[in-house]
């Protein structure tokens, strides 16, 4: 099969640093915990890199053995220790033996807190190795290795797995948001959560009420519901900050790694991203914000990804005030209040004094959208300029 812009290759994978290697592998986890509806509660990742971490980057502690069928993540308890560079070669004894215990005599004290925490309740200890590939041979040396000194730490029956590349690429089939970021795509027509709130208007200060708190809590009610297709309609005037909503709505762990947003639904529709989405075979988990979707394109949307559902779910977002039919979820943006809109206009460089001011111009444009007011009154205008919406 020819590459697409999901196919991620040895060499992306080989190129992440550390920092950027434990947040994919987070992100892989934290992917997994939604699709089988395991709490993020259960994951755990270390971020801070230059510090200690007891011998493990990420941790998965489910609440029951069971609550993890069918998925790659082990049985029971796991402990995941993540190495980058193609210098660690974990086939060598002596580098297994400097990851575990450093300079140290091999011994049970000698290992990692968070290595003997995982050891003692029976979990299992994965290696992930991004800069280079054990397979074979060298896997199994490995991970002869790794049992070997387990036992010498009085851990007989250590269970113990490494991943090399070609494992990580395979996980990551499951996860087109993710093979997007690893392969740099994250940023452009179809972007990654991160990549969307890199966007300028995304950096801007926002401030949720009460009612946005409840819009937030709906969508992610919804996008966390298994046995339903999710179509999630979000609606409002322009300038309302429907966008922003769903971007605060979809930053959860185990939500934030599924998401790739597009602003340009016509192109979603012809492009390369939808063929692969709906390809027989795909199994795809995948949380799909459309911005800027006409009624004409949600319904063609939809009717291109309800089949995959609840695998593949869908927020659209549009200025339109339209009524899908079927079991499309609507919610509507809420109206800003006073403190939002100052704050909104702070974002701009306005000092608070001045931006209360033009809060008060703001009010009195009733009726005109906020995007337009935000014109005026950025403008030091006392009506809008140009066409309303």
């Amino acid at each position: 099969m020819a590459d697409t812009i999901l196919t991620v290759t040895i060499q992306r994978v080989a190129a992440l640093d550390a920092g950027n290697a434990v947040s994919l592998i987070a992100d892989l986890l934290w992917s997994e915990a939604r699709r089988i509806g395991l709490p993020t509660t259960d994951v755990h990742i270390s971020k801070r890199i230059t510090v200690a971490d007891g011998g493990v980057d990420a941790s998965v502690i489910p609440p029951t053995p069971d609550s993890l069928e069918d998925s790659f993540i082990p049985e029971g308890r796991s402990g995941f220790q993540i190495k980058t560079g193609d210098s660690f070669k974990p086939w060598q004894k002596s580098q297994i033996k400097e990851e575990l215990f450093g300079d140290k005599p091999p011994s049970k004290e000698a290992l990692g807190t968070e290595v003997r925490a995982c050891l003692d309740k029976d979990g299992t200890y994965v290696l992930v190795c991004t800069g280079t590939d054990p397979v074979g041979k060298e896997e199994s040396e490995a991970i002869g290795h790794l049992r070997e000194f387990f036992g010498d730490c009085g851990y007989a029956k250590a269970k113990v797995e490494v991943w090399g590349q070609t494992t990580i690429i395979g996980l990551l089939k499951a996860f087109p948001s993710l093979a997007l970021g690893v392969n740099g795509l994250g940023g452009a027509n179809f972007a990654t959560h991160g990549g969307w709130s890199n966007q300028s208007e995304m950096k801007r200060s926002f401030k949720t009420g009460e009612k946005q708190q409840s819009v937030i809590q709906v969508l992610q009610d919804e996008l966390r519901s298994d046995g339903k297709p999710v179509h999630v309609r979000v609606r409002g005037e322009a300038g309302i900050g429907k966008t922003r909503l769903v971007l605060e709505a979809t930053a959860a762990d185990d939500i934030k790694p599924l998401v790739i947003y597009t602003d340009k639904p016509s192109q979603l529709l012809t492009g390369p991203l939808m063929a692969e989405l709906v390809r027989e075979d795909s199994q795809f988990n995948t949380i799909l914000v459309v911005d800027e979707c006409d009624a004409e394109n949600r319904a063609l949307i939809w009717n291109k990804l309800e089949h995959y559902s609840p695998r593949m779910k869908l927020i659209s977002i549009s200025n339109d005030l339209d009524e899908p039919a079927g079991r499309t979820v609507v919610t509507d943006a809420p109206p800003l209040s006073e403190e939002q809109i100052v704050e909104i206009i702070q974002g701009y460089g306005i000092p608070e004094n001045e931006a209360r001011n033009r809060a008060l111009i703001w009010n009195k444009l009733e009726h005109y959208s906020p995007r337009m007011k935000l014109i005026s009154i950025s403008n030091d205008l006392d009506e809008p300029a140009g066409r309303t919406v």
